[in-house]
């Protein structure tokens, strides 16, 4: 066996502070314990697609795909378009 292949076999020791690696503390969440306290949290009440689906013909040349109703715990209704570039929020929603 080369020297090379020796050196390249050797074990190299990680980093400890009192007998602990710090690699561990390095990648541990800071909020990892206080997130397993929370199993559910519900901010969706629902859903939908809106009554203007499906997209006329002349939002589909801009490149909207279609509209959802989002039914949230503290804002109510929200209306979002769902379109190639992205989704956006709309302003006023119908019920």
């Amino acid at each position: 066996m080369s020297i090379i292949e020796k050196e390249s076999k050797k074990e190299i020791p990680l980093p400890q502070k009192n007998g602990n690696s710090l690699f561990k503390d390095l990648f541990k969440n800071p909020i990892e314990k206080e997130m397993n306290k929370v199993n559910y949290i519900k901010c969706v009440e629902s859903i939908q697609f809106s009554l203007f689906n499906p997209v006329p013909s002349y939002r589909r040349l801009v490149g909207d795909l279609f509209y959802l109703v989002v039914k949230t715990i503290d804002s109510g209704d929200i209306g979002i378009t769902c379109c190639v570039n992205g989704f956006f929020r709309n302003d006023n929603v119908e019920k």
